[in-house]
């Protein structure tokens, strides 16, 4: 009986170590997190192309993210290491597809392609204040010149700067024709000029013989006149009181070759008032003070000069400035606008005028 017990025992013990060894040798299963794949897409993508454009005006950048996200890389489609597949520029088309390929990964652009406008360019163009372009006869190259002030343009005196640059011919990032000169682009309209870029032929020479002011031009043959008098409140100059303003731009080659703007102040603007009036009461600006650009021939805050006894007009010719009217110069409803700006300092009191071209001769 006593064997018994003992055997019972001891084959209980035996039981308890072997479920404790069990248990101890059981191991949780690990979590697996799945890594996201690599993955390729555009970040810029040039559209629009030119017939016969080769794989070397692509423009754009990829975006790659390696498998987890651990890494970005921004790469230019231009690079060797960007496989191409169906770039087709041999005729046009709208929704072509191409296929570009970077470590194995794949993804598709659209592109269209346009006809480029034949470009004929030859003559000279403002195309900012006192600049110009002068598009040589080779079809290649181009001389940018700039100028001190109107005077200087106008009678053909020596550009301060000038430099022959070459230009090219492409097509701009929406499909329009471009001609590139020093890093900027100009679009030629179909006339043989630049689309928005006045001509040099617009600042010399007028269609019309009995007027020969222009757009951008000021009349040398005819007077502007106010179309209404000044005010007379307090911040307004004392010589502008209740009057007209008429100027007169002349270029004149005796004694001395010289381009003068006058200004007067009138109580009417009647032609005998106009043709009475005498340079030497005037306020005067020399052409070397007045610049030019794409909208025309102006002044900005220049002073003047005067022989007039008068002191009313003595200090009346400060900061004088015109501003252009779309209209232009030749407009006999709202050619520009003359200004005297006042000081900052408010001692000096200005004016403002809107001006027209009358119909009086200058004698």
């Amino acid at each position: 009986m006593k064997k018994n017990v003992f055997v019972y025992a001891l084959f209980a013990l035996l039981l308890i170590c072997v479920m404790v060894s069990c248990n101890s040798n059981t191991t949780k299963p690990q979590e697996v997190i799945a890594k996201s794949p690599a993955t390729l897409k555009v970040n810029y993508f040039r559209e629009f192309y030119a017939v016969g454009d080769k794989e070397d005006k692509l423009v754009g950048t990829l975006l790659y993210t390696a498998e987890g996200g651990s890494k970005i890389e921004t790469i230019e489609i231009s690079s060797a290491e960007v496989t191409k597949k169906g770039f087709d520029t041999t005729t046009t088309g709208e929704g072509k597809t191409l296929k570009l390929t970077y470590k194995g990964i794949d993804c598709v652009v659209a592109y269209n392609v346009v006809k480029q406008q034949t470009v004929d360019l030859c003559g000279e163009f403002i195309v900012a204040d006192k600049t110009t372009l002068y598009f040589n006869k080779d079809g290649k190259t181009v001389d940018k010149e700039t100028w001190n002030n109107w005077f200087d343009y106008f009678t053909f005196a020596d550009p301060k700067e000038a430099e022959t640059l070459d230009y090219t011919v492409g097509i701009s990032s929406s499909g329009m024709t471009i001609v590139k000169v020093d890093g900027t682009n100009y679009y030629p309209d179909e006339n043989g000029g630049l689309r928005s870029y006045p001509s040099s032929d617009q600042y010399f020479d007028s269609d019309d013989e009995n007027i020969d002011a222009t757009k951008f031009v000021p009349s040398k043959t005819y007077y502007y006149v106010s179309i209404a008098p000044e005010d007379h409140m307090i911040g307004t100059n004392d010589a502008a009181h209740d009057k007209y303003l008429v100027m007169a731009f002349e270029y004149e080659v005796v004694p001395e070759e010289s381009y003068i703007a006058y200004i007067w102040f009138t109580t009417d603007t009647t032609s005998g008032t106009l043709t009475g009036l005498t340079k030497d009461t005037a306020i005067k600006v020399d052409g070397s003070k007045m610049t030019f650009g794409i909208g025309g021939v102006s002044m900005n805050k220049v002073d003047g000069t005067t022989e007039s006894a008068d002191e009313k007009v003595q200090k009346a010719m400060k900061n004088l400035t015109i501003i252009l009217k779309h209209e232009g110069y030749d407009s006999k409803s709202k050619a520009f606008t003359f200004v005297s700006y006042s000081d900052s300092d408010l001692k000096y009191k200005g004016y403002s005028y809107i001006m027209k071209l009358s119909d009086t001769l200058i004698p």
